[in-house]
Parts: C-alpha cells; structure tokens; sequence
C-alpha cells in the first residue's frame, strides 16, 4: 500500500464578492508548492508577501514567498522554534537546553534578531531563561514565557536596552512551555498551556514591560480547547478550536462565550475588510461564516485538511498536511463496552463511543471492542489482529458482521495496566477485495482502583518556620497527593501541591493564623472526585521580629559598583529580602550591587510577614573622569628646551599625574622640560581611579642651521640683489667685516635686497639666520 506524508501550501485567490450570493458554491483560484517538512511555528509578513517558518529541532528558518512559491532559508546558531516580528526584524527563540518540566535552574537561552530586508542574522540577545514562546508589544518589550520547570516566571526584556524587566515572581509565574498571543487593542497577553490539562486561559494587562493585573479562566466550561489560538482584527474575541470567547470584557465576565460553533475547528482567519470568518475544519474544508453575526455562509476546499490558514488582501494562504493512499477502506467509530453489556446482562454502562483517538484510558477490565467501518469487510487474515499487554498477548475472539469488527478478549485484562491493540492493514478487505487504508493501533489503559484509605501526620520540629507533612495511602494504584490549606472558616484556600506521586509537604505559612492542612489523594490516572481526604489543623503564631546583617565591600573613593552582601537570620526561617526598585531575593543571603551614590532600603521578611527594615548609605562611588589642561611656554620657534605645564581638576581630588616619561608626581600641577619636538602625552588619576588622557604636539624647537644661501650673479651694475633660501629666513650681507643690508625670505623662498653698486672684484659675504637664531654657513660672491 502507498503511504504519503506531505505538508503543502495552497495559494487561494478568495473571490470575496461570492459571499453575496449564497445560492452558488464559492470559487478560489489556487497554487500549490511543497515544503517537504512540517513547519513547528509561522509568521506572515504581509509587507513583503512572506510566511516565516522553523522546523522541529533546526537551527534553519524559512522564508516562503506565498506569491511566487521562492523559499530562502537562515542557519541560526541555535535550534530555531517561535517567531515574532517587531519593526523590521524578525525574533526567533534559541534554546540552549532541551525543555524539561523537572529541570528548576539555572537557566541560559538567546533570542536571535534577524534583519527582514536581506534576511540575515544580526545578533544574539542572551536571556535567563529556557525560552519556549515569545510575544512584542508596540512599545518594544518582549515576553518569554518558559520552557521547562513545571511552573516558572515569564521573561520580560526592553529590546531598546536588550535588559530584563523585573515583575513580581506571582504576577508572572505561568505553566512551561505556554503559548502566548499579544492583543494590540487591549495591550494585553494571553497564554495557554501546552502541557496541562484541561487547557484554560491567562490574560496579563501589560506596560512597556510591566504586569498591570492578572486574570485566569482556570475554567472554561466543557469546551475541549486547542493548545493555540487566533484573536480577530478588532482585538474583540479569542478563537478556539469550537468556541469564539469575548475578550473585551472585563473579570469575571472576561472568556465568556461569544459563540460556539457547531464543531470544532483547528485554525482560524479573517477578512476585517469584508467582515467573513474562515474556519478550517478538523475533517477537512474550510467554513466561512459571516463575523458579525457567526452566520454560515459556505465551505471552500472540501477535500483539504488544513492546518492552519492566513488570508490577506484577497489571498487565502493554507498549510494542508494530507494523506494519500490508494485504496478507501477507512474505519469511522471505536466503541468499547463491557462483556455484560454485550451479553446483555447489565445495561448501566452503555458503550463509550471513540472518535478514532489513538490512545484511551479508563476502560472496563471485561472490555469488549467494535469497530466501524466504512463498508462491509472481510477478516482475511485473524492473526493481524492483537491484543497486547503488560504479559503480552492477549487472547481474542474475532467476528464481523458488514461492516462491523467485533473484538473480545476470552480473559479479564488487569486493572490499571496498558495495552495495546493492531489492526494491521493486510488484516481486513472491503466490499471489492481492497485493503483497510492504514493500519490501526491504539493505546489503550484499563479502569483504575479507588484509594481505601489516607492519614496525615506533621513533623514540627522546625515551626514556626517550616511544618512537614507526610501522608500515607493504602489501595489505589500508584497514589497522588494534593495539598492545600484553609485559614480559619474559609471554605477553600490555596493549592500547594498538585496532584503528584511525592507524599510529603513541606509547608511556610505567610502569616500567623489558624489553618486547616488538607491532603486528598486519588490512584495515578484517576478521575478527580474520587479522592479521599484527611484533615490536620494548626496554630501559627510567630512575632520575632527577624535580624540582617549588612557588608559594604568599599568604603574608600572607587569608580566601581559598590557590593552590598546581606544575611538575614529568624527564627523560622526567612522567606525573602525586598531590595530597591521592587526587587525580591527568595533567600536568606543576597548581594546588592549599588551603581551610583544613594540611600538604599532593605526589608527581610520571615515566612510570617514579620520585617525588619535597614537602609544604607552608598557615597563613595565616583565615576567621572578627572579634567586636565596643558599648557606650552612657548609656540614660537626657538632654539631653547620648551616647558609644558600640567594642571589637573576633580570635585574629589587628584592622586597623581603621569609624565610622558612614565613617572609620576602625586599633585595636581607639575611640569615637564621638553628638548625636542614631538607629541607629549599625560595621564591624569584621581583617587577613585578615573582616568583621563590627554596629549600635546611641541613643533617650535628648531636647532637646524639652515642651508647655505644661493646668490644669482652681481655685477657693478647691479642694484638689486636676488638668490634662494630657507623660507622666512633672514639673509645678511657683509662687505668684510663691514654691515652692508639684510633681507626677508619669502614663502617662496626667494629673497630680494636693494644695495648700492658695488666695485669690481668686490668680495661680498652672504649668510642666513632662521626665526630660531640658527645661522647657515657664509657664502662669498665676487662683483664681475
């Protein structure tokens, strides 16, 4: 038999005009490209026509162009699961540890940024989290709700700073591994577990990155519910599976049913613009219904399983994971039932009819199976036909009756134990000698015995602070506890413990009272109300006050964050330590780390509210650079040594001063001889250690005696005097030893002088002297 996993895209052109006419079938043009894998999460971007993806354990992300079908793809540096995109960019969360509900910290995982115009990676944002799913609000804050411990905080970091904001731990604390959805309309959040059962709903009231409130459905009636959802355009209704739950209303009216559909469905879209919601089915097809009233208008696609949908601006986009076989024998119901029933002799527990689920619990012992099937059917082959279980296989009885398989075991199965039952494909024929479609396999588990009886006993030998508690359950199978307390005459109080195979609590109440300890325990599996239940009460009062003792590492000027080690002590122990800016330490010992000067308050609180409150004052901490000036002697061309002078400014005062040399004075002026020219450079301390550079270029010592001067040719005609050399020099003529005149070099370095006429064979002497006094060697020229 052929068998054929594929996940597809369809292309729908949605004619939105057909919803007019409800008299004709709807139309749609389509296109379809193959992927070749499942995508885990999606996101659109209607700007650029693209549908982003990830893939189950790849560190790749896709980019599907839904227009023309071009995929391009981005190797992260982590395995790449949820998407979101902000103003731009793409965020994708990178996990760094596998996701485990028993693992409690620490710890590390990333979110990457990937530019959307050329689709490339930017960087790494790393965070304190396993992050499992991510939501940005308009504001730019992005929330990570957890991907392992059970029951964890919820990450909020400013992607403008790439910082953590901090929430209280009972404002943020949420399931692992829960989906989240951001409603622009109502700068809200909403998660739903993936991991728990039944499904309900969290809304978080958020800004920029603060939790505002909180509220939980914890119920949502008996509306079997999805692990995801879509909100509508307006923000006003949550879509799931079977039911549209109004959001725009507040506590204890919020999740209340706007409508509920006829069946369920496994993806929604919408049409803001023609006012039409798309719904695809769980069998196959696709309903639209009108959005304001929830009326049905007509099915696209009949033929298409899809599992989620997009529609924009006329486009349907629809991920379609279809099977395809070649034969069409399918069966359509499972029903279980006990042996007396069957044999007619008690008729108090009539049959459990099964939608084909491929596991069930909490069957009869004496179970008896009828399958239902499309047609009639032949057995071909009883020995592809089993029944297993913990021993192994279980003997049966096989009948058919047209298209009815009858199954009965010939012996009582065992309580609370699993089993499995094949029907393999080769196993049956229809009415045409064609083999079922697939094989058949369910994972079935038997009826699960009540507890007989449960005590409570407490340990108190560390009350006030810590009271343990230990239950003990006879019968049942594999016993869970719950714990929970009730102060006083509440009739209800908090849960402690969920269900689960730990015995033992361990319990720190929050303040003095009277309470009412409470442990109900069922067998592993068993339905909740068949629990037996046992009481202990106990009287809470504790008032010491709790003490701390508080450690600053610095005390002199530093530059550096001062650390602030505390240790709290109380009787029964301490719940907590509150620090600046809504800050709590679940711990008996914290560090503070002071970034600026300050007065900063400190509260410990024991596990009874008692408090003790301290501030402490931080003024040591000096962080701005020292100044420094620097002066020459002189700029002008000279000959001599140049003095530089060093003159040093702090509020806090100086330490010392560097010299270009690498020594130091310790003082806040000095100065340095300079012989040569070149670029000097200081290096002012002051005593918290800031430092503060600065440099200065010497360029006027000149010690060079410059060049010969050239004289043109004098005659005893001549009255003007020309030649060459160095610019801005000065040019001196001697007759002998006698003064004749001087001259000015231009820029050019040419030099002109208007003498008297000399006599013939005269010998004149010329020489050159530069702006720092340095003289050239004499030259001699003769009068022709």
């Amino acid at each position: 038999m052929k068998y054929l996993i594929r996940t597809v895209w369809i292309l729908l052109l949605f004619l939105a005009f057909i919803a007019m006419d409800l008299s004709r079938e709807a139309h749609a043009a389509e296109r379809k490209f193959d992927l070749g894998f499942t995508p885990l999460d999606t996101m659109m971007d209607s700007e650029r026509s693209t549908i982003y993806m990830t893939r189950v354990d790849s560190k790749e992300i896709y980019a599907v162009n839904y227009k023309t079908g071009e995929i391009q793809t981005l190797t992260l540096p982590y395995t790449a699961e949820r998407l979101d995109i902000y103003q731009n960019h793409l965020y994708v969360t990178q996990p760094k540890i596998a996701h485990d509900k028993y693992n409690f910290g620490p710890y590390e995982g990333a979110i990457a940024v990937v530019n959307l115009d050329n689709l490339t990676f930017n960087h790494l944002i790393d965070v304190d989290a396993d992050p499992y799913d991510i939501a940005v609000d308009q504001d730019g804050f992005i929330y990570i709700t957890p991907g392992s411990g059970q029951h964890n905080n919820m990450k909020v970091y400013d992607l403008s700073t790439e910082t953590e904001v901090y929430n209280s731990q009972a404002e943020a604390i949420m399931s692992e591994r829960s989906v989240i959805y951001y409603n622009v309309v109502d700068s809200k959040l909403y998660t739903i577990p993936s991991t728990v059962r039944p499904v309900g709903i969290t809304s978080f009231k958020i800004e920029k990155g603060k939790i505002l409130d909180i509220y939980s459905s914890l119920y949502t009636g008996d509306y079997k519910l999805n692990k995801t959802a879509q909100i509508s355009p307006d923000g006003l209704r949550l879509y799931n599976s079977g039911v549209a739950f109004n959001i725009e209303a507040t506590a204890p009216n919020l999740f209340k049913e706007k409508y509920v559909f006829d069946q369920a469905y496994s993806y929604f879209a919408f049409s803001k613009k023609d006012q039409l919601t798309f719904a695809a089915g769980a069998t196959g097809g696709i309903d639209v219904y009108k959005y304001d009233t929830n009326k049905y208008l007509y099915t696209l696609q009949n033929g298409v399983v899809a599992n989620q949908l997009f529609y924009q601006n006329g486009l349907m986009m629809i991920r379609d994971h279809t099977l395809t076989v070649n034969s069409n024998i399918q069966a359509e119901t499972l029903r279980i039932f006990t042996q007396q029933y069957r044999n007619g002799y008690d008729r108090k527990n009539k049959p459990v009819m099964n939608d084909l689920k491929t596991s069930m619990t909490k069957f009869p012992t004496d179970t008896a199976f009828e399958v239902l099937f499309n047609q009639h059917i032949n057995v071909k082959d009883t020995s592809e036909i089993k029944l297993t279980g913990p021993e192994g296989p279980v003997p049966i009885k096989i009948t058919s009756d047209n298209g009815l398989l009858s199954i009965a075991p010939t012996q009582r199965l065992q309580d609370a134990s699993n089993y499995t039952l094949t029907i393999s494909n080769s196993a049956l024929t229809g009415y045409k000698g064609e083999q079922l479609a697939k094989s058949l396999k369910f994972q079935l588990k038997t009826i699960i015995p009540e507890i007989e009886k449960l005590t409570l006993q407490i340990d108190d030998k560390k009350v006030p602070g810590k009271y343990f508690f230990t239950a003990q359950a006879t019968g049942g199978y594999k016993p869970q506890y719950l714990y929970y307390v009730v102060e006083g005459d509440a009739g209800t109080g908090p849960v402690l413990q969920k269900f689960s195979n730990t015995s033992s609590y361990t319990w720190q109440p929050s303040h003095n009272g009277l309470y009412t300890m409470i442990v109900r325990a069922k067998s592993t599996g068993a339905d909740v109300g068949s629990e037996k239940v046992s009481r202990y009460n106990v009287l809470v009062d504790d008032h010491e006050i709790p003490t701390a003792t508080f450690k600053v590492n610095k005390k002199t000027w530093t530059n550096q964050d001062v650390k602030i080690d505390i240790t709290a002590k109380d009787n029964g122990g301490i719940d907590y330590i509150a620090y600046p800016e809504y800050g709590i330490k679940y711990d008996s010992q914290m560090t503070f780390t002071a970034i600026e000067n300050g007065t900063y308050t400190f509260q410990v609180f024991d596990y009874v509210g008692n408090v003790f409150e301290r501030s402490v004052k931080v003024s040591n901490i000096d962080k701005v650079k020292p100044k420094i000036t620097l002066k020459v002697s002189t700029t002008a061309p000279t000959k001599n040594s140049v003095i530089l002078t060093a003159q040093a400014t702090d509020k806090n005062g100086i330490k010392r001063i560097k010299l270009p040399n690498g020594k130091y004075v310790q003082t806040a002026k000095t100065t340095y001889k300079v012989n040569e020219n070149g670029k000097y450079t200081f290096i002012v301390e002051d005593v918290a250690g800031n430092q503060m550079t600065k440099s200065i270029t010497v360029k006027s010592i000149d010690r060079k005696a410059p060049a010969v001067p050239k004289i043109n040719k004098i005659t005893t005609k001549t009255k003007q005097i020309t030649g060459k050399a160095e610019k801005a020099a000065t040019v001196y003529i001697y007759n002998g030893s006698k003064y004749v005149k001087k001259g000015t070099v231009d820029s050019k370095g040419n030099v002109s002088i208007t003498i008297p006429k000399q006599k013939k064979d005269r010998i004149l002497s010329f020489y050159a002297v530069d702006k720092a006094k340095n003289k050239s060697k004499i030259a001699k020229v003769q009068v022709k």
